[in-house]
C-alpha cells in the first residue's frame, strides 16, 4: 500500500452507484478515481497505482469477472472487491475463485462498504509484513505431519500451496481418519498468518448447549457459573485460523453466529451485549454431504455458499495405497522403531487392506503390532483379522475375466457414490460426470437400492 491516502478505483456503469461511493470513500480519506465500464477501468489500471479495486460484475465493453481475471492474472496482489446483487452470489462466489478478496451484495449501507474496503486493505498490508515469512515458510516442500507422494497427495500440497495466502474460506472434505486437520494445520503454516495462532474446535466432540459459548466466549453473569467473562475460540484465533472440525454438526444457532463472522467478522459473546471485531481466517472441515443437509433444511444455504470458497479434497487411504509404505515407516520411525525389520508379506497385508477407518486406523493398526511384537518380530500373523481376511479373500478369488472385472468394479464405484451422498442419486451423478439417467439405468442394471443408502 502506499505511504500517502489509499487509492481506490470504483468501477460501475451505474452513475448514482459510482457517485455514493466516491462521496463515502473520498469522505473516509481515500484518493478515489471512478470509471463507467470495465474496459476504462482496465485502461486506468494499466496507467496508475492503485491499492484497491471495487467494481461491479455486469458492465458493458468488459464485465467485471473479465477485468478481475486480467487482474489477478498481471496484477495478482491488487485485492478487489466485486459488487453484486443478491441474485447473483453465485457469481460472486465464482469471482472469490477468481481472485477477488471479498464481494459485497447490493443494496448497502455505507458502514458495509467501508468495513469490506479497510478489511481489504489491512489484508494487503499484513500480507507485505509478512512476505520475509512467507520467503521462509517457501524453503522446502514439507507439509507437517501429512505423508505420501503419491498422485492424489501431490495434487492435494498443490492445493494447499494454492489457498495459503488466501483470504477466503476453506472447506476440506473428507472421510473420518483422512488427516483433515493436518491439511487445515498445513494451510496455516504455509500462509502469512503463521505466526499467529491455529485453534481447532471439533464441533461433533462438544455439548450442543456448549458449543456456542466455546466459540464465541461467555459474559459475566450469562448463565448459572459464568463467574467471569471467557474468551471464544474465535476471539483466540484473530490474526491466525480458526480449524472447525466436523462443521455439519452445528447446530442452527451457531450457524447463523458463523454467518455473522463470516459476512461482517464480528461476534457477540453468549450473555453479552456488545459485538468484537476480529480478524479471524476460517477453514472448516466435513466428513458429511454439505448439499445434501442443504436440501434436508438442516444447513443453511447462504452459510454454505460462504464456506464453499476454497473446497479441498482429502483422499481416503484405499485411493493412495502407495503411501502406505512411508505412513508404516512414519509410525514406526515415532515409537522409536526401524520399519526396515518389518517383513514384506506383512506390508503386503497392510496394503492388501481397505482402510475404511483410513490413515487413522492405519496408526492403530501400527500400534498393535509394535505392542504385541516379540524380539523385534512382526510377522502379519500378529495383524487384526479384519486385515489378513480381506487379503485372503483377495487371494483365493484368483484371475477374472476383464468384462467381470469392469463390472464388480462399476458395482463397488456406484455404491460407494450412494454411500458418500446418502442416496442422493442427483448429488452421485454430478460427481461421477453421469447424467442421471445414465446412473439410474447403472443402478438399476447392478440391482441396487438407493433407499439402502438414506438415513432412516
Amino acid at each position: 500500500m502506499s505511504a500517502e491516502k489509499p487509492k481506490i478505483l470504483v468501477a460501475d456503469d451505474e452513475e448514482s452507484m459510482r457517485l455514493f461511493l466516491v462521496r463515502v470513500l473520498a469522505r473516509a480519506g481515500y484518493a478515489v478515481s471512478e470509471a463507467a465500464d470495465g474496459l476504462a477501468a482496465k485502461e486506468l489500471i494499466e496507467s496508475q497505482e492503485f491499492d484497491l479495486v471495487l467494481t461491479d460484475l455486469r458492465m458493458p465493453k468488459l464485465e467485471g469477472m473479465a477485468l478481475l481475471a486480467w487482474i489477478h492474472k498481471d496484477l495478482p496482489k491488487l485485492p478487489v472487491i466485486v459488487m453484486t446483487g443478491y441474485g447473483s452470489i453465485p457469481s460472486a462466489i465464482e469471482a472469490l475463485k477468481t481472485g477477488a478478496e471479498n464481494y459485497i451484495t447490493k443494496p448497502f449501507e455505507k458502514e458495509e462498504i467501508l468495513k469490506a474496503v479497510t478489511t481489504a486493505l489491512e489484508a494487503g498490508r499484513l500480507a507485505a509484513e509478512n512476505k520475509r515469512l512467507k520467503r521462509l515458510l517457501e524453503e522446502g516442500r514439507r507439509f507437517g505431519q501429512l505423508i505420501g507422494s503419491s498422485a492424489p497427495m501431490r495434487a492435494l500440497y498443490d492445493q494447499i500451496d494454492a489457498v495459503a495466502d488466501r483470504s477466503g474460506t476453506v472447506l476440506i472434505q473428507g472421510e473420518s481418519g483422512t488427516g483433515k486437520e493436518l491439511v487445515a494445520r498445513s494451510i496455516h503454516n504455509r500462509s502469512t498468518r503463521a505466526s499467529s495462532p491455529f485453534v481447532a474446535v471439533h464441533l461433533g466432540a462438544i455439548p450442543a448447549n456448549l458449543v456456542a459459548s466455546e466459540l464465541f466466549g461467555v459474559s459475566k453473569g450469562a448463565f448459572t457459573g459464568a463467574t467471569a467473562d471467557r474468551t471464544g475460540a474465535v476471539e483466540r484465533a484473530s490474526g491466525g485460523t480458526l480449524f472447525l472440525d466436523e462443521i455439519g454438526d452445528a447446530s442452527a444457532e451457531v450457524q447463523i453466529a458463523l454467518l455473522r463472522l463470516l459476512e461482517q467478522g464480528e461476534v457477540s459473546p453468549v450473555g453479552g451485549s456488545q459485538t468484537k471485531v476480529v480478524n479471524t481466517r476460517i477453514v472448516a472441515a466435513t466428513n458429511r454431504t454439505l448439499p445434501t443437509l442443504v436440501e434436508e433444511k438442516l444447513f443453511r444455504q447462504d452459510l454454505y455458499f460462504r464456506l464453499h470458497v476454497f473446497v479441498l479434497d482429502v483422499p481416503p487411504l484405499r485411493r493412495r495405497k502407495e503411501d502406505i509404505p512411508d505412513l508404516i515407516r512414519h509410525f514406526f520411525a515415532l515409537q522409536g522403531e526401524d520399519a526396515a525389520k518389518i517383513p514384506l508379506g506383512t506390508v503386503a497385508a497392510l496394503q492388501g487392506y481397505g482402510w475404511p477407518g483410513n490413515v487413522r486406523e492405519l496408526e492403530n493398526v501400527i500400534e498393535r503390532l509394535l505392542v504385541l511384537s516379540t524380539a523385534g518380530e512382526f510377522p502379519k500373523e500378529l495383524l487384526p483379522a479384519e486385515v489378513l481376511e480381506q487379503q485372503e479373500g483377495d487371494e483365493a478369488q484368483g484371475p477374472i475375466p476383464f468384462k467381470e472385472a469392469l463390472a464388480v468394479f462399476e458395482k463397488e464405484f456406484v455404491e460407494r457414490l450412494l454411500r458418500k451422498y446418502e442416496g442422493n442419486v442427483s448429488a452421485a451423478a454430478r460427481e461421477a460426470e453421469l447424467s442421471r439417467p445414465t446412473l439410474h439405468a447403472k443402478i438399476q442394471q447392478h440391482r441396487i437400492d438407493p433407499d439402502d443408502y438414506r438415513k432412516s
